[in-house]
């Protein structure tokens, strides 16, 4: 039977307008660096329009955005989304939460953020989940944030902020057992609360404090009994000492663990088994 006109027309236009798409994700990727706010605005709404689906990726990195676009709620099936290098200060609630998706990566380093929404990432059934705020003027991370219940492999950055505290029971992931990053170096922080950085059963497992104002740590709050590559950074912090049965990973066989740049008069026992570390180095 003979496909009507109309739908073979609609169907072409359908299909013209994702190879626009892709040609658009490459010049506002860089190419189009004078791209504004209400400009990316149309462009969305021309694609709302068009009932394009499924949009799964949205670059429109380094142009001169102040804003993060309500609209990329409206694509449910986005999850790799880069607005990174622009003059993005704030943005709204629940800005990127999607309830139902399998991965989120969102990358907004090198921007003029401040602060962040607390739901602001709230994506409870996410297996793979890469945030990037590094290069940024956050100053807090509210409670609740960054919360992954069925989390497999998390990577987060906030890197080079102003960030002084960090809310008690952040960044666990008890369900992960693939590779954790998470760095908030250059920051600072001066204390790490009870009940922190839990990766039970996570392989690998990243976690970046350097350049801190840190002055004491919680005991046993580094212990994994199951990663088997460990990178631990603490160097350029405050810290007088280190507790007992605190810092332990008995089958790791690729480890970095540096305290260099500290005050460290007393380590307990029970602490690195096993573990090549630098302690103190001036």
């Amino acid at each position: 039977m003979q496909v009507p006109f109309a739908h073979r027309l609609l169907r072409f236009l359908r299909a013209l307008a994702l190879l626009i798409f892709w040609e658009l994700a490459f010049l506002l990727a860089g190419y189009n660096k004078g791209l504004t706010d209400a400009q990316f605005s149309s462009i969305l709404d021309a694609f709302l329009a068009c009932d394009i689906s499924p949009l799964t990726s949205l670059i429109a990195s380094r142009n001169s955005l102040t804003l993060v676009p309500t609209q990329i709620l409206k694509f449910p099936s986005l999850w790799n989304i880069d607005l990174a290098n622009n003059k993005i200060t704030s943005m709204p609630s629940g800005a990127f939460s999607y309830p139902s998706a399998t991965f989120l990566y969102v990358y907004l380093y090198l921007n003029q953020i401040t602060s962040i929404p607390s739901n602001a990432f709230n994506s409870p059934n996410a297996t793979s989940i890469l945030v990037m705020l590094f290069d940024n003027q956050i100053t807090s991370i509210p409670s609740g944030m960054f919360q992954y219940p069925c989390a497999i492999s998390v990577g987060i950055s906030i890197t080079n902020n102003q960030i002084t505290s960090v809310p008690a029971g952040m960044f666990n992931y008890s369900s992960a057992t693939g590779n954790i990053l998470i760095s908030l170096d250059r920051n600072k922080i001066t204390s790490i609360p009870t009940g922190m950085f839990s990766y039970p059963s996570a392989t690998g497992i990243h976690v970046l404090l350097s350049s801190n104002q840190i002055t004491s740590i919680p005991p046993g709050v580094f212990n994994y009994p199951k990663t088997r590559s460990m990178v631990l950074w603490l160097d350029s912090n405050q810290i007088p000492s280190i507790p007992a049965n605190t810092i332990n990973f008995p089958i790791a066989t690729n480890v970095h663990a540096t305290f260099s740049y500290n005050s460290i008069t007393n380590v307990g026992i029970g602490n690195f088994l096993g573990i090549l570390l630098l302690l103190n180095h001036k």
